[in-house]
């Protein structure tokens, strides 16, 4: 097996998202009877608060409803209503937060000039659909219509990890600066059906590829300029969790490696012996030995110690197929064994988080 590595990932702020093709402010509302011009953007009000985002595809577009007019507008994304004091919230109604980039939702039937603060009234959702990728949980993703596309500047980056990708290519480039040169570009094929007859090619569904990590970034750049781009020719596109952060190698994994599932379903046995089952969340467990040189003795353990409780990539293999190896968590348990003269043994136990 290849390389055990780690990716600490930079904690993104609203200065490093230099761009993006998903819409944080919900735009003005369609107003029926109105002209719009090629590119303008409008919402579409739905319940509880949530705004159907479509952008015009023509010039002189009057009078064609966006939700049914697919030659004349286009779905971009969806958004919630931004947060007024002076509005009135019914039970479930959802706001969002566009400084902090977060979604609450009311909690009491009906109410007015509750602030987002009382958090009696109102119930944290999460990240806004244009900041879930940067948020650290799984499960939540920022969906938009393809192609998706981020621009980042998170300073020196040797290593980026996604996961809950949806699509058919992930395109990453690099440059230099604002404006610079190209200095990386690779290209993912997201389709991860395993074809090994003419039966399986004709007939096999397609295998979405959800996990990918970049481990050959150029780190030298401080100023680099980081563009994601998800694509696909039907449906939408969506990413769930893209860390760009500083890549640090720590060994060879050694055979015999483990990846399993914690699964926090639950089951009960009524008094008649009939079983039933609660669906619970899941979460990635690893288990690994890594050969280690004996001169990065204290560099491994100084690194490993500052790692406790911070949330990572843990790679156990890069190599194509072996996507359960890719943890997005914590190390749960570590020790390094002093066995042999030029090398050591690192055993870590790694946990992701639930999803």
């Amino acid at each position: 097996m290849s390389g055990f590595q780690i990716i600490r990932p930079h904690v993104l702020t609203d200065t490093m998202l230099v761009s993006s093709t998903v819409v944080e402010v919900a735009p003005a509302l369609y107003v029926a009877g109105a002209t719009y011009a090629a590119g303008t953007q409008v919402s579409i009000a739905a319940a509880a608060g949530l705004r159907h985002v479509y952008e015009s595809l023509q010039a002189a577009n009057t009078g064609h409803a966006p939700a049914s007019s697919p030659t004349w507008w286009r779905w971009i994304c969806d958004v919630y209503q931004p947060y007024s004091a002076s509005a009135t919230y019914a039970k479930g109604d959802r706001v969002q937060d566009n400084l902090a980039h977060l979604i609450y939702e009311f909690v009491p039937d009906t109410g007015s000039a509750i602030p987002l603060t009382d958090t009696t009234k109102w119930l944290l959702v999460g990240a806004t659909n244009r900041w879930a990728f940067a948020d650290e949980k799984i499960g939540t993703v920022t969906a938009s219509a393809s192609p998706q596309r981020v621009v980042l500047k998170a300073g020196p980056v040797s290593g980026i990890g996604f996961l809950e990708l949806q699509g058919r290519k992930l395109h990453v480039t690099g440059k230099t600066d604002t404006g610079g040169t190209v200095v990386y570009d690779k290209v993912v094929d997201l389709d991860g059906t395993i074809i090994t007859s003419i039966y399986d090619w004709l007939f096999e569904e397609f295998q979405q590829l959800t996990d990918v990590v970049l481990t050959d970034l150029p780190a030298q750049f401080y100023s680099l300029e980081l563009a994601v781009e998800i694509t696909s020719t039907v449906g939408q596109v969506a990413m769930g969790v893209c860390k760009p952060g500083k890549l640090s190698y720590i060994g060879r994994t050694r055979a015999g490696a483990t990846a399993g599932i914690i699964s926090f379903s639950s089951k009960e046995r009524d008094r008649f012996g009939n079983l039933s089952v609660l669906k619970g969340e899941t979460s990635k467990r690893g288990d690994f030995t890594v050969i280690t040189e004996r001169t990065d003795f204290n560099r491994i353990y100084r690194l490993l110690s500052s790692l406790d409780g911070v949330l990572c990539f843990f790679i156990g293999t890069d190599d194509p197929g072996f996507e359960p190896f890719l943890i997005y968590g914590i190390f749960l348990d570590c020790s390094i064994a002093v066995e042999y003269f030029s090398h050591h043994l690192l055993s870590i136990q790694t946990e992701g988080l639930t999803q």
